[in-house]
């Protein structure tokens, strides 16, 4: 990836058609490489949503659904990597 390559990627011109939460992970992945202020300002998001962001606890959702995904993985490993997704249900 060249040095500003990610930056290639604009959202859309209207943020609300735009979902937040993947902006923010994207940020907190690349707040070494860059700063936080250009990433917030090429993301079109706030300096203080994003420390938000930070800040907030995981919601019970979201747990719920890092345990799935960990046992389709579990279950994907266990076949051999055979079975997708037609056979898991």
């Amino acid at each position: 990836m060249e040095a500003m390559g990610i930056f290639a990627f604009r959202p859309q011109a209207d943020p609300t058609l735009v979902s937040d939460p993947p902006r923010y992970p994207f940020i907190h992945q690349h707040r070494g490489l860059y700063p936080l202020a250009m990433l917030c300002r090429v993301m079109q998001v706030s300096k203080s949503g994003y420390h938000a962001w930070v800040k907030r606890p995981e919601s019970e959702r979201s747990k719920q659904n890092n345990q799935l995904v960990e046992k389709i993985r579990k279950i994907h490993k266990d076949s051999d990597l055979s079975y997708g997704s037609p056979r898991f249900t």
